[in-house]
Order: structure tokens, then C-alpha cells, then sequence
């Protein structure tokens, strides 16, 4: 039983000693140099390529969302007309443009019965036939 019991302890200590001698190893082993890889690549990725890409995304947009607005602000906004307190020359130029759109709509609405109505006129034409 004495004998039981030393090779227990014995067997203890030998994996105690040994779980030591892993966690306190200086070696490089494939696993440790696959893991520091990894943190080197996801310190590269966050430092260098997300930051490229954040740049790259944000000059997309500045391109399609900015800049045209940028534009049309330019196009529409005259300082002289502001200081000049000239808001009902604007609120004209507002006035006609949704009249245009207004127009568009109605004509479009109009074209598309037009349409309706001559292929209704073709599918009676058909089942008269």
C-alpha cells in the first residue's frame, strides 16, 4: 500500500515537473511561432490595411456623396442673393423646379394610360377577332 502511494506521488511530482518544464520553456515550438504569426499579421492588418482602407472608403464617398453635393450647393447657392435678403427669388426658383417635377409625373402618369389603354385595345381587338 506504501509502495501504492509512493509511485502516486511519484507520478504526480513527474507530471507536475513536466507541466512546469512546458509552461516555463524558452524553446520556440511550431505552435508558439504559428501564434506570434498570427498577432503579427492582425497588428499589420489593423495598423496598415485597415487604415488604407478606411482612406480608401472615405475618398469613395467624398466622391459620389460630397463632392455632387458640394456641386450642387455651389450651383444653387449665390451669396449676393442671401445678403441681399432675395429669398423670394429663391423661393421662385424652388416654385419652378417642382412644377417641372410635377409636370414629369403627370406626364409620365399620362404616357403610361395612353400604353394601358392601347394594349387593351389590342387584346380586344384580338379576342374579337
Amino acid at each position: 500500500m506504501n509502495e501504492n502511494r509512493n509511485n502516486s506521488t511519484n507520478s504526480k511530482n513527474e507530471i507536475d515537473r513536466l507541466v512546469n518544464k512546458i509552461f516555463k520553456n524558452q524553446n520556440s515550438t511550431k505552435s508558439n511561432e504559428i501564434l506570434k504569426e498570427i498577432y503579427s499579421n492582425n497588428e499589420y492588418i489593423r495598423n496598415i490595411q485597415l487604415s488604407k482602407l478606411i482612406k480608401l472608403n472615405d475618398i469613395k464617398f467624398q466622391r459620389k456623396t460630397v463632392l455632387p453635393m458640394n456641386d450642387l450647393y455651389i450651383k444653387y447657392y449665390n451669396a449676393s442673393d442671401y445678403e441681399n435678403n432675395n429669398l423670394q427669388r429663391e423661393a421662385e426658383i424652388i416654385d419652378r423646379d417642382l412644377r417641372i417635377i410635377e409636370l414629369t409625373i403627370q406626364s409620365i402618369k399620362e404616357n403610361n394610360n395612353i400604353n394601358e389603354n392601347n394594349r387593351n385595345d389590342i387584346t380586344n381587338a384580338n379576342i374579337t377577332k
